[in-house]
């Protein structure tokens, strides 16, 4: 159920989060079509997203090429999309895909709790063992890093208590 697929999610986080310190984790950026990796990852947050009554809309054209690892990228998106969904009860989640020079920007923004200004710093910090099974924990740490591997950047763009969040990804052009 539910309990055993958010452990194996916790399992193979933190297995990436050593490959990733001791430089092993395997990054092969080449050009990918944006719209098929923003296609799968809505398709991985989908039964939970519909579980929960909760919209989800797309904006922006979505017909660009990236230069990423595609289950890198693909990783990071479903982690934005997957904490939109556990952090939203009512409304939904917007997907928007804009330009920026030589760069594609995604941001993912939720209706949900939002984040509580003191633990914005704490987002993105590395996670200690112990935290790990409950929390954003490792999820954003990782969807970071593994951008940092491929020269795209995670951030938090905006967040408001009981109003939601905006989280965005950057992905270099194909």
């Amino acid at each position: 159920g539910q309990t055993n697929e958010r452990l194996a999610r916790v399992i193979s986080d933190v297995l990436d989060l050593a490959r990733i310190e001791h430089g092993q984790f395997p990054v092969s950026v080449q050009p990918c079509g944006l719209q098929e990796l923003l296609t799968s990852a809505a398709q991985d947050i989908e039964a939970e997203r519909t579980r929960k009554g909760l919209t989800l809309t797309h904006e922006g054209a979505q017909d660009f090429t990236v230069a990423v690892d595609p289950e890198g990228a693909r990783r990071i998106l479903v982690t934005l999309l997957r904490n939109a969904v556990q952090y939203t009860e009512d409304g939904g989640i917007t997907l928007t895909v804009s330009e920026q020079q030589d760069r594609i920007v995604v941001t993912v923004q939720d209706t949900g709790v939002g984040v509580h200004p003191e633990q914005t710093t704490a987002l993105f910090s590395r996670p200690n063992p112990g935290t790990l099974l409950h929390g954003r924990g490792v999820s954003l740490w990782l969807a970071r890093s593994i951008g940092k591997l491929m020269h795209s950047v995670v951030v938090l763009v905006s967040s408001e208590l009981t109003r939601g969040s905006t989280f965005a990804v950057t992905f270099p052009r194909g």
